[in-house]
């Protein structure tokens, strides 16, 4: 389902690229509070047009995307986490845009495209339990001076299930991305095909 042949976008395509960019840019901003998930955690869908980038215009595109949805965030909005937020916003947003696209390609199908996609959602929301545990919580901590109890101590307060470290991973940041890239996913499948079509015209 790669609709992208050739290494020169064309104008089309730089334009679909600059307005899925822009999407994402004003998506970053919507936050959605999510109950019983730790207070820094918000829901947004700014991952559908990079994806979106990604899927129909190639990998670049996708980065492109990220990138900018990122750059304009920072200079517009600032970082309430000392940029730790945004680099795990990157990160995540790198390990689903590769490892959906790279299954895509392989499969190629619709069954195929759906499967990229919950892999990618699986793997990311996997991989971020890594990430947070070893770089972005630690880091968050040092740079607010705050100590991992604190956070735990405001999490517990709206989750009682999170105690520790452990918890806070599975019973807050696991679901989050869950759900996250589950509803980005599906938003991402019945968006997919239809500008496709449009762009192949």
């Amino acid at each position: 389902m790669k609709l992208k042949k050739h290494k020169v976008f064309s104008v089309r395509e730089i334009t679909v690229a600059g307005m899925l960019a822009a999407a994402a840019s004003v998506l970053i901003l919507i936050e959605i509070p999510m109950p019983m998930m730790a207070p820094f955690l918000s829901l947004d869908f700014s991952e559908v047009p990079v994806m979106l980038g990604g899927l129909l215009l190639g990998r670049a595109a996708g980065l492109l995307v990220i990138a900018v949805k990122n750059l304009l965030h920072l200079i517009f909005h600032g970082s309430h986490s000392m940029g730790i937020g945004d680099v795990a916003n990157v990160t995540a947003s790198c390990i689903y845009l590769f490892i959906t696209i790279a299954l895509e390609r392989r499969w190629k199908t619709r069954t195929g495209s759906i499967g990229a996609l919950a892999v990618g959602t699986v793997c990311v929301s996997s991989a971020m339990l890594a990430v947070n545990y070893y770089f972005c919580f630690p880091a968050y901590a040092r740079l607010m001076g705050f100590t991992m109890d604190s956070i735990i101590k405001v999490v517990h307060a709206v989750n009682p299930a999170v105690t520790n470290v452990v918890t806070l991973l599975f019973y807050s940041l696991l679901p989050y991305n869950l759900i996250k890239y589950t509803l980005t996913s599906a938003i991402v499948f019945l968006m997919h095909e239809r500008l496709e079509r449009y762009l192949s015209k």
